[in-house]
């Protein structure tokens, strides 16, 4: 870091390690529903019987389960955002610090 400039010098990283690697939630969830599940005839997976089980709930009408998959399979919508006066389209400009 600059002496008492508070800013990086060019090139330089602030976090030079980047993002931290290891994610133990995922890990434990990815570890847990990929087990066999107990009891099952057919020794299926932990996460395919939950996708059955969202899969039949959305076709019994459950909506929440229907968008799930809905957003799994084809990304989440798009939402628009509304603009109050004349519909003219706005801009919305992004500056760094110091830029403005």
């Amino acid at each position: 870091m600059a002496e008492n400039s508070g800013q990086w010098q060019p090139g330089q990283s602030g976090n030079p390690g980047g993002r931290r690697k290891d994610k133990p939630w995922r890990d434990a969830l990815n570890q847990a529903v990929n087990a066999i599940a107990e009891g099952d005839p057919q020794g299926r997976k932990k996460i395919l019987l939950i996708a059955e089980a969202v899969a039949n709930a959305a076709m019994g009408g459950d909506m929440q389960a229907a968008r799930e998959i809905g957003d799994r399979l084809d990304g989440k919508a798009v939402q628009a955002i509304a603009n109050d006066d004349d519909g003219e389209p706005f801009i919305i400009k992004v500056v760094k610090a110091g830029d403005a």
